[in-house]
């Protein structure tokens, strides 16, 4: 009779504290949203900052090569059809390697409106003067 009332006890605890620890589980932690993954972006101007005496000017230019921008994944894109990877640092920071991992570009970014970025610093890894701009990409959309 003892045996059965303290196993009737015990599993009464056990029960018991199964329900408290259910009950406190935490949420599963929500991971970051990166925003660029899944979307294509096409380089649309080129920000040409203009110094002289003591006044400051920037002048919107339509680039030579319009580049392309596919991030396929949060850390795989194609830029003009070429494949490298990119981590996205903080909310302002993006960078972007090679194939080797070597890193190419470390850029500041930035949404202007849900359109349209700018990618500070950037330098064409397809040009050999490394020439280094402010870039405005657009975003495209495919299902229009």
């Amino acid at each position: 009779m003892k045996t059965s009332k303290a196993l009737s006890l015990l599993s009464a605890a056990l029960l018991t504290g199964a329900l408290l620890l259910a009950g406190c589980e935490k949420p599963p932690k929500e991971e970051p949203h990166n925003p660029l993954c899944g979307t294509t972006w096409v380089k649309y101007g080129l920000i040409e900052h203009i110094y002289y005496d003591n006044y400051e000017t920037d002048t919107i230019i339509e680039p030579y090569y319009k580049d392309t921008f596919h991030f396929l994944t949060d850390t795989e894109v194609l830029i003009s059809e070429k494949p490298y990877s990119y981590m996205i640092l903080r909310d302002t920071l993006i960078k972007f390697y090679n194939k080797n991992g070597r890193m190419i570009n470390s850029n500041v970014w930035h949404f202007i409106d849900e359109q349209h970025m700018i990618l500070k610093r950037w330098i064409n890894p397809f040009n050999i003067a490394w020439e280094v701009n402010d870039i405005l990409l657009k975003k495209l959309d495919y299902e229009n």
